[in-house]
């Protein structure tokens, strides 16, 4: 479905109220009108989820505070009214039933999973005309419902029309366009100034009816579409027109909000399907119990088909309504950066964020670990004793300091050249301050990572030497072994296998035991996932928590996983990062090797979509302040880590063993910029 954009005033005049000011009261009234709690965001927040209520930011197009409050009201009424009034009730069966028009066009094989709303626009030509023509015609339909039951909000209402009429002084070039405005104007009180668009709107006005419902507005769409066919206004052509028109001219009045969200409409569907089910099983159950009668297998069928496709539709729902999963992980979803269209795809991949359990008797491995990193604990000891306890902070504003504030000095010659009293603060002076200081270790967990550093040496042949009898064993049978003697070494003295998980554990424990004695606030969080639905954020450790024995347990629990889908992951703890308000924020992401995953551009076997989309998020974080850092283990990282960042924000390790050294390193470098 098209997206609607809404037109706000500036915030910044008297009445102007701000979303911020009024969400909660907006939330009480929502909640008192339908019984459940709905979720306020802002419009076009790309973290909403599928069911919340989407306001512009701020509203300021009236004079009055109390016209813009009930401007607000009026929004939230029309978006609750596609729940209350049947919009997400829209089932294409009915609607074929219905609507004789409609039944005798032909729509093509349609998935069944597709929304109801999606196989109804497939029996048309054009179903992005088609769609603009629903969303207009069952809005207007959601509007007049609206009016009848709360009469009380008319007023606002009939401002909202006034002001809408106003945005649309212009009238657009393209015929079809003038057509859909024309449709538009009439929806908000003005009367057609066409006998074409006066045609639609006495088509359009059966919406109008106390028994309207949201069939008639599928019906009114169909009958509407014929009669564009008939004028010759609907062809092929009309797509690049719908695409290429960037005035709101030929969209949904903007008070609307977003059209109805097929994935709601969905949702409610997928409850149909269960009943279905449940009905399939107890005719089954039934044949059953009836001796003799042999159950009918295409009823069987039947049902175990209808199963997996509501099964398949319930996961599809959970990706996208649901806020946690069946395993209660907390998901936030996140644009993504399309290199090849130049922009970002919107609420594109979903992350789900879990807390990593202790490893339970890992005594035994913690103490292997501190084992392991004693030769290296010295050296990085000395790198954090080398970092100030304090931090220079910059007061400005001060009467006596170092340096001249130029931009004080400005306004002090200002005031004085106007004759006014100037203000003598024209210096600033670094004090003395506490460091403040958050980082974040984003650790990349994809199976590559369960990878061996160092082969272990293989056994060695055995060497056969010769009987005191003076022959040679058989050596093609297995069970002659007189004469061998074997040089493997004793198990008890092989070393176990290192991976590169273990050695990106021990140096997050050095660099964790460095910062925890600095009291430098840090998190350790770890990614993985398949797919951009299922992207996987791991906490070890949060901000909040302090480094302790259940911090190092969870640490030791990081273990190999699937992808690398790095670009959600960046974003995430940026958000993470921007909730400490630190003075300076670092974000450090280990990696064995380049962002990949199944879905990770169009091209499974190409690279360059996912290092692009790492890249903008990289640069996205650092826009906003933070000092990111790319640390790989993969000798070949220059090849991608060169088109991620820039070459002083990234580090190759050759020998993998010098990690630990390289972050202290790394840090010291960063906390001193």
């Amino acid at each position: 479905m098209t997206t609607a954009r809404v037109a706000t005033a500036p915030a910044g005049r008297p009445a102007a109220v701000a979303l911020t000011t009024v969400e909660r009261r907006l939330a009480l009234f929502a909640n008192g009108i339908t019984g459940e709690h709905h979720e306020i965001r802002t419009y076009g927040d790309e973290e909403a989820g599928a069911d919340a209520i989407q306001l512009p930011e701020s509203f300021a197009a009236f004079d009055d505070v109390t016209a813009n409050l009930g401007a607000y009201r009026c929004m939230t009424l029309h978006q609750l009214g596609y729940r209350e009034f049947g919009t997400y009730r829209f089932r294409i069966a009915e609607a074929r039933a219905r609507c004789r028009e409609l039944a005798v066009r032909d729509p093509g094989e349609p998935s069944p999973r597709l929304s109801d709303y999606d196989q109804f626009y497939a029996h048309f030509g054009v179903p992005e005309a088609a769609a603009r023509i629903f969303e207009i015609v069952e809005g207007h339909r959601i509007d007049c419902a609206m009016l009848a039951r709360y009469p009380g909000i008319a007023a606002h209402y009939r401002r909202l029309c006034a002001w809408e009429l106003d945005r649309r002084l212009a009238s657009p070039e393209d015929p079809f366009a003038q057509l859909v405005d024309g449709l538009v104007r009439w929806t908000l009180g003005e009367s057609p100034d066409s006998r074409l668009i006066d045609d639609l709107a006495t088509i359009a006005s059966a919406v109008r009816g106390t028994g309207a419902d949201v069939y008639t507005s599928a019906a009114v769409t169909t009958l509407i579409i014929e009669c564009l066919e008939r004028h010759g206004f609907l062809s092929t052509e009309v797509i690049r027109v719908l695409d290429g028109l960037d005035a709101p001219l030929t969209e949904r009045p903007a008070f609307q909000g977003p059209p109805p969200n097929e994935w709601l409409q969905r949702e409610d569907r997928l409850a149909d399907w269960r009943d279905m089910v449940t009905d399939l099983d107890e005719l089954i159950e039934g044949d059953d119990e009836q001796d003799g009668v042999i159950v009918d297998r295409a009823l069987i069928d039947r049902r175990d088909l209808l199963a997996r496709r509501a099964d398949m539709e319930r996961s599809a729902l959970a990706a996208v309504i649901d806020p946690e999963d069946i395993r209660g992980r907390r998901s936030v979803w996140y644009p993504e950066w399309d290199m090849h269209a130049n922009a970002y795809r919107p609420r594109w991949c979903r992350v789900l964020e879990e807390r990593l359990a202790p490893m339970p008797d890992s005594t035994n491995d913690a103490e292997a670990l501190l084992h392991r990193i004693a030769a290296q604990r010295k050296a990085v000891r000395d790198c954090f004793l080398k970092l100030p306890l304090e931090a220079l902070e910059r007061v400005r504003h001060v009467n006596d300091g170092e340096d001249l504030n130029w931009d004080d000095l400005i306004r002090y010659a200002v005031d004085r050249h106007r004759g006014d009293v100037p203000d003598e603060r024209v210096y600033e002076r670094r004090d003395r301050a506490a460091r403040d200081i958050a980082t974040v270790f984003l650790v990349d967990l994809s199976a590559s990572t369960d990878d061996a550093i160092v082969t272990p040496d293989p056994e060695p042949e055995p060497q056969v030497l010769p009987p005191a009898t003076g022959t040679y064993p058989h050596l093609r049978d297995p069970y002659d072994d007189d004469g061998y003697v074997w040089a493997a070494k004793p198990a008890a003295e092989l070393e176990p296998v290192r991976r590169i998980i273990d050695v990106l554990r021990e140096s997050l424990w050095l660099m964790a035991a460095g910062l925890n004695d600095l009291h430098d606030a840090f998190a350790i969080y770890g990614f993985s996932g398949y797919g951009r639905h299922e992207v996987e954020f791991a906490i070890a450790k949060d901000f909040r928590e302090p480094w302790d024995g259940r911090a190092a347990r969870a640490l030791l629990g990081m273990k190999p996983r699937r992808s690398t889908r790095m670009g959600p992951a960046i974003r995430h703890a940026r958000r993470k990062l921007d909730s400490t308000h630190a003075a300076l924020k670092i974000l450090v992401l280990l990696s064995d090797g380049f962002p990949q995953d199944c879905d990770y551009g169009p091209d499974r076997g190409k690279h360059d979509y996912g290092v692009a989309d790492t890249g903008k998020a990289l640069n996205e974080a650092h826009s906003a302040g933070i000092q990111t850092f790319c640390v790989t283990v993969d000798r070949s990282g220059h090849d991608y880590l060169k088109a991620m960042c820039p070459d002083d924000r990234y580090l190759v390790i050759e020998d993998i063993e010098g990690l630990p050294a390289a972050l202290a390193d790394v840090y010291q470098m960063l906390s001193l910029r």
